[in-house]
This record gives structure tokens, C-alpha cells and sequence, in this order.
């Protein structure tokens, strides 16, 4: 099994602590002020993407994730990926009660970003350091080999622009490192 029965949250870890990772950093600080950043930066990134747990805890969490949005001050810390930030601080302040942590390094949960589990050459599989195949993949995309394995497995058309060879990126301009919508959100609250 993914979890165990035990009741609670479970949180997916990315084997990095939050202080050394300037991104999600970035978010709590942002989102939660210096004082709350400093609770949690000896803590392990969480991944917010895979979040599992019994109806009270994800109504827990759900609650706690939706104050925040809806609190005067969201509008002035929302960007992209300021979610792992809020996820962060809420599993790590014991906001929502129970909360599992599963390390990636040891565990099912993939999360190919961080780069901690191998894709196995030629196969779909994804293992941790002891070997063990992951049960759950997230961010398949940031693993080009492992993107191909799947889609050759698993996909069984192409899209239409690559067959007329058309090269839709060529539009767009990639930007290492920057913020597009720093402090420009969606929400706003009068």
C-alpha cells in the first residue's frame, strides 16, 4: 500500500530542507512573514502536488488552504507555485492534526523535479535508493527519457501539429529564472 491505515494526513517529501530551497522559501516568506518562515526552515520541502488522507484530514487541509486564500493579504503574496508554500507551512505547523511525512528518498511518491528517484532506462519504472519502484509519478514531463517510455507506452496518437511538422514553441521565449507574475494574482479581496 501507498499509506498505512493510520488516520491523518500523508505529506510527500522532497528530500530538501526548506532554507536550502529559495522557492519555496521565497513563497513562506512571502505568504507567512520571516517569523513563520523561521518555524518551518529546518524543515523538509513537502511537495504540494500529492496530498493523500482520510475525509477529516483533507477537509482539514482544504479549510486551512482556503482561509489563507480568501485572508486580505493573499492578493498581495500570490504568484506561481505560492501553493507548496501555504502547503508547507500548514503541514508543518500542525494546522491540519495528524500529518504523515514520507520521505522521497525511501519512499512510493515520485516527484521527478526534485530528482531524487531514477527512472529506469528503457521501462516506465521510477525507483527510490532502495530499489523500490514508485507507485504514484509526479511531473513525469521533467524527465525527458521517462516521457518518451510513457507516451510510447501509453499514448496512442500524435498530435496534429507534429505531424504537419509545425514547431508551436518557436513562439515563445523561455525565461530562465524569473518571476512573470510576482505579486500580480488572481484573487482579490475588497
Amino acid at each position: 500500500p501507498i499509506v498505512s491505515t493510520t488516520n491523518g494526513l500523508y505529506a510527500f517529501g522532497e528530500d530538501t530542507l526548506i532554507a536550502n530551497e529559495g522557492w519555496n522559501s521565497g513563497w513562506i516568506k512571502d505568504c507567512w512573514g520571516q517569523d513563520i518562515l523561521q518555524q518551518v526552515e529546518r524543515k523538509e520541502v513537502m511537495c504540494s502536488g500529492i496530498v493523500m488522507g482520510t475525509t477529516a484530514s483533507i477537509s482539514a487541509y482544504l479549510l486551512a488552504m482556503t482561509n489563507k486564500i480568501m485572508s486580505a493579504d493573499f492578493a498581495t503574496c500570490e504568484r506561481n507555485g505560492v501553493d507548496q508554500g501555504m502547503h508547507n507551512v500548514i503541514v508543518h505547523t500542525k494546522m491540519v492534526p495528524n500529518v504523515i511525512f514520507h520521505r522521497q528518498s525511501s519512499g512510493v511518491v515520485a516527484h521527478m523535479q526534485a530528482k531524487i528517484m531514477q527512472h529506469v532506462m528503457g521501462s516506465t519504472e521510477v525507483q527510490n535508493y532502495a530499489g523500490q519502484n514508485a507507485i504514484i509519478v509526479h511531473q513525469y514531463d521533467r524527465n525527458k527519457e521517462l516521457s518518451k517510455e510513457l507516451f510510447s507506452k501509453w499514448v496512442d496518437w500524435v498530435p496534429a501539429y507534429k505531424v504537419r511538422g509545425e514547431d508551436l514553441c518557436s513562439r515563445y521565449q523561455l525565461l530562465q529564472n524569473g518571476e512573470l507574475f510576482d505579486k500580480v494574482g488572481d484573487f482579490q479581496n475588497s
